[in-house]
């Protein structure tokens, strides 16, 4: 039942608080990570392009791990 995996903080962020996980490497982080997002070009997109866009802009920094560039 042991082993080690590299996995985002926001992840595993409840089991590393409630202890079901262990950071055995602390002062350890794997590189960063940058989110693309490619759409094609056009006039009209999609509403649900736009909500989606709206909804991650405005959400995606309140998730744990994730750091502005």
């Amino acid at each position: 039942g042991a082993g080690i995996a590299v996995l985002p903080q926001w992840f595993v962020e409840d089991e590393l608080r409630s202890g079901t996980l262990v950071n055995v490497l602390p002062n350890w982080s794997a590189p960063t990570l940058t989110i693309h997002l490619a759409f094609l070009p056009n006039r009209h997109q999609p509403r649900r392009l736009s909500v989606f866009l709206d909804l991650l802009q405005k959400h995606i920094l309140s998730i744990n791990g994730i750091n502005p560039v």
